[in-house]
């Protein structure tokens, strides 16, 4: 699918080029804008623009506490996405989230407001593994895409998991001896570190699920009839899902286990590609966790004709590691087509990493669409400067083009055509400069030149 632009009466974005879109190929659009300009609330819009019938199984916007949202012109695209996927590791994102476990079936929410935990870090990844376990189940084929996904970022084909019954096995116990299993559910603790999401079983309108609640009991009664274990593991690879030989538990039952929260994931293990090591991921940086989990959580879903929103990946990474996640992003998913990622960010670096084709630039600021041919591979400063109109403090690109203009414009009495392209951008980047920039000096002197030689 392509997303074209966004129109209202006074106000229009577009998002693509369309005589320069490679039919097929992925495209990927960066929103930029300062704070407070409405990118998050732009995202929210797409994804509404897209759910359809399905809205009413997400929270109003008003309900999640958030204000209404001012951007209610049209969005234009091609089609509709066969899929939609929300991506944030920031708590102050504002993607639609599905009311209490009401499956979407087009659209997934990977982002951190619907986890109730005091752990946010496990219940991340717990959430990405309970997707991954789900797209496994519910289409084989995407095995292969994870497997892929996998490959790229230099890992074998396995993901091992570790989990446990630990934590719940007294709730188990009392669901299979109690002549009253919903008194059971109702009065287990609650709190951010309970043994069960009672959320699970009560509705929105507070009513019980009891098909829910059935089934909860017909799981406990074979884990407790067949003695299982509180520890086990569970593999992840292109052949599908599989269980401890000795673990005769259904892995429909699994993935019920881990959304109800009677299950619970200790650890994810990767294996590398190049020593066979195992890798924790528990272990790894809040950055490589972040990248690793966020690309997983999309392979987990991802489809042709996909759209994709992501809110400021860079969050929680060092300049290296958002680099590393732009690239992941175009090369992992390279084999999708006809994809569209929309990402709003703050980051230099990701624009600096976006590929010639497909590839562009809006500015909510200034409505710009910039072509990212334009504007990659170059320095941080110079994105700050062109991209982001924050230069910052003796910003070098600035400072460079400044003195070669102050020297060329001396020598010659003139300004040419490149001169004045550069004057322009110089004057215009003045006004956001610190006042006490010893290169807003030079900058004035300029100014004064070309207004006896231009």
């Amino acid at each position: 699918m392509v997303l074209y632009s966004y129109e209202s009466n006074d106000q229009q974005l577009n998002f693509v080029d369309q005589q320069r879109i490679i039919d097929g190929k992925n495209i990927f659009t960066v929103i930029v804008g300062k704070n407070g300009t409405g990118k998050s609330s732009l995202l929210n819009r797409i994804v509404r623009e897209f759910l359809g019938t399905s809205e009413k199984q997400v929270y109003f916007d008003t309900e999640l506490g958030l204000k209404t949202n001012l951007w209610r012109g049209r969005i234009r695209s091609d089609n509709f996405p066969n899929h939609i996927i929300a991506v944030s590791t920031s708590p102050f994102d504002k993607f639609p989230i599905s009311r209490r476990f009401s499956e979407v079936s087009q659209y997934t929410y990977l982002g951190l407001r619907d986890l109730m935990s005091s752990n946010f870090g496990l219940a991340y990844m717990s959430k990405i593994f309970a997707s991954l376990v789900q797209s496994v189940l519910d289409k084989e084929y995407q095995a292969f895409a994870i497997s892929r996904v996998l490959d790229y970022l230099g890992y074998n084909e396995n993901i091992h998991a570790s989990l446990s019954l630990f934590q719940s096995r007294r709730i188990l116990e009392e669901l299979v001896k109690s002549e009253s299993p919903l008194d059971t559910i109702l009065s287990n603790r609650v709190g951010i570190n309970r043994p069960f999401n009672r959320r699970f079983i009560i509705r929105d309108d507070g009513e019980i699920d009891f098909e829910k609640l059935e089934r909860l009991i017909f799981i406990a009664k074979t884990i407790h009839e067949n003695a299982l274990k509180n520890d086990f593991n569970l593999t992840i690879s292109s052949a599908g899902i599989e269980l401890d030989r000795d673990y005769n538990l259904h892995k429909e039952d699994i993935l019920f286990l881990l959304y109800s929260g009677i299950l619970k994931l200790k650890d994810i293990d990767l294996e590398s590609k190049n020593n066979g090591r195992i890798f924790s991921i528990r272990d790894a940086s809040s950055g490589e966790q972040s990248v690793i989990l966020s690309i997983l959580g999309i392979a987990s879903k991802i489809q042709e004709n996909s759209l994709i929103c992501i809110d400021e990946p860079e969050i929680c990474l060092h300049p290296e590691w958002q680099e590393k996640y732009i690239q992941m992003l175009i090369n992992t998913f390279s084999s999708f087509n006809n994809c569209h990622f929309i990402i709003a960010t703050h980051s230099p670096q990701i624009i600096s990493k976006l590929e010639p084709d497909n590839c562009f630039i809006s500015s909510i600021e200034t409505e710009e669409l910039l072509l990212a041919a334009d504007y990659i591979k170059h320095s941080v400063d110079f994105q700050l400067a062109n991209i982001f109109n924050s230069p910052g403090y003796k910003n070098e690109y600035l400072s460079r083009i400044a003195l070669n203009i102050f020297t060329k414009v001396s020598r010659n009495k003139k300004f040419d055509t490149d001169d004045n392209q550069k004057f322009k951008l110089l004057k215009r980047q003045a006004s956001n400069m610190d006042i006490n920039d010893p290169l807003i000096d030079l900058v004035n002197t300029i100014i004064e030149m070309h207004n006896l030689y231009a």
